[in-house]
């Protein structure tokens, strides 16, 4: 007899099947492994979110979602099952992801490494994933090396970057590198060398959040006309970009110590709101005087208000941190949570009395003229710890969500 049709519901999305998570390959010489690594790390790290490679990232993940179909309605077919498929694919972009990129080692032989294999490059693609393949090629004599490095994409291998360096100053290709890449997905930034500025912070006209840095560089609009540099104890600096038909421009210029009798105040998060003797100003805020004091108050939703009291004594440069809201008032959840561990821990323990002294008796009959007394005042005992333990849990629940949400 035909066995009887089994109704299965397949609910497919993307979002369930498919991290959109960049998943970025890498093909390497043993020698350059590292710095790949880390140039790659760079580059993703300062790369705003870019609608080249947010298209190859929906496309691998549409790929991964309807070969996931594939299997569920083979399986199903397999086994007499029906099926209900909803195709509606839900997609979250790679940089709204937890984690932005993944760097995933691919293992190859040295010459497939120097004469990149587009079957060997396009297997790996496919088994394991990946949205592209960057491949690193080094060879080197005993003074002078030469790197190339190319990138797997659509089924082509296209060169990317190729220059002579000294095996020991590979740092010194960094800078150029990235900005070869960042050339590659996007032509209209421009690669920013900020090492003369170590421990600094970089703001560009109108933004009101500093520009995203590693290992001293940052991206920034080819129309960028002036980066803004602050720094702890120095007076601000202003440099003029002159960055047309540039791929990378090295930022340079003198931090001047900041003199007493003048401020310069930053805060965190940046986008508080300051108030100088009761007037709205904008941060980061410059401001010289003389003698008495100035008065200054730091806000933000969510955040403890800082109010400052500044001198001639405080001049220089001055960094506020707000502290979050839920911070000054953590104790009272440290103390409602122990309170509620402390009635658990008692119920638990009045409740297994009651739990002993019922075997003792049930056991042992000679001994119900006490073990049923025992046992009796006991669970009353376990009840009203229980009692305490439910009321507790309910003031733990009330205070956390008053002090955190």
């Amino acid at each position: 007899m035909r066995r009887a049709l089994l109704l299965v519901t397949f609910m497919l999305s993307a979002l369930g099947l498919c991290a959109s998570t960049l998943q970025v390959g890498l093909v390497a010489s043993p020698d350059v492994s590292s710095f790949a690594t880390s140039v790659l790390e760079t580059f993703f790290l300062i790369m705003p979110p870019n609608g080249r490679i947010e298209r190859i990232n929906r496309a691998r993940c549409e790929r991964e979602a309807i070969t996931e179909q594939e299997k569920q309605i083979h399986s199903a077919l397999a086994s007499e099952r029906e099926i209900t498929l909803d195709d509606d694919f839900r997609y979250v972009p790679y940089y709204e992801s937890e984690e932005v990129f993944s760097i995933i080692p691919v293992e190859a032989d040295e010459r497939f490494i120097s004469t990149p294999d587009e079957t060997m490059l396009s297997y790996h693609s496919l088994s394991k994933g990946l949205d592209f393949i960057f491949i690193f090629s080094s060879s080197s004599d005993s003074t002078l090396a030469q790197l190339d490095v190319s990138i797997f994409l659509d089924g082509s291998v296209i060169e990317l970057f190729s220059t002579l360096y000294i095996p020991e100053e590979k740092d010194e290709i960094l800078g150029r590198l990235i900005a070869e890449l960042v050339y590659y997905f996007d032509p209209s930034l421009i690669l920013l060398d900020l090492r003369a500025f170590p421990g600094a912070s970089f703001y560009c006209d109108n933004m009101e959040d500093p520009l995203v840095t590693s290992q001293g560089y940052a991206l920034v609009e080819s129309e960028a006309e002036r980066i803004h540099v602050l720094k702890d104890y120095y007076e601000p600096l202003t440099i003029s970009l002159d960055a047309q038909g540039e791929r990378m421009v090295v930022l340079e210029g003198d931090l001047v110590e900041a003199e007493t009798g003048h401020v310069v105040l930053s805060a965190f998060p940046y986008n508080a709101q300051a108030s100088l003797f009761g007037v709205d100003v904008r941060l980061p805020l410059a401001t010289d005087f003389d003698n008495g004091t100035v008065l200054l108050s730091i806000a933000q939703d969510g955040f403890k208000t800082e109010n400052l009291q500044l001198t001639r004594s405080s001049g220089g440069f001055r960094s506020v941190v707000l502290r979050p809201q839920w911070m000054a008032e953590d104790g009272r959840v440290k103390e409602a949570k122990d309170e509620m561990y402390r009635s658990m821990r008692n119920s638990i323990l009045s409740f297994g009395l009651y739990v002993i002294f019922s075997s003792i008796s049930s056991i042992y009959p000679e001994t119900s003229s006490w073990s049923d007394i025992a046992g009796f005042v006991s669970a009353g005992i376990s009840i009203i710890n229980l009692i305490d333990f439910i009321h507790d849990g309910f003031a733990y629940y009330d205070t956390a969500k008053q002090v955190y949400l």
